[in-house]
């Protein structure tokens, strides 16, 4: 079965994130991908900043028939 990726991402200006809602939209994306049948195989997070703004990125590896859009 093919291999896809879905990203997400936010960043700030305080340097603070809103991690309630961060849980909440990355499990709504999971539960979503698994409800369309694909089997999600790792999930990871990456952390940039460039001057007074932070960026965070959720790379979502999952497998199935093809790719799954998801609207939030």
């Amino acid at each position: 079965m093919p291999t896809f990726v879905h990203l997400v991402s936010d960043f700030t200006t305080s340097g603070k994130f809103n991690v309630r809602k961060q849980t909440e939209t990355i499990n709504y994306i999971l539960k979503e991908i698994q409800e369309k049948g694909a089997k999600v195989l790792d999930v990871r997070v990456g952390i940039g900043g460039q001057e007074h703004i932070v960026s965070l990125i959720h790379i979502i590896l999952y497998e199935a028939e093809k790719p799954i859009n998801i609207k939030l």
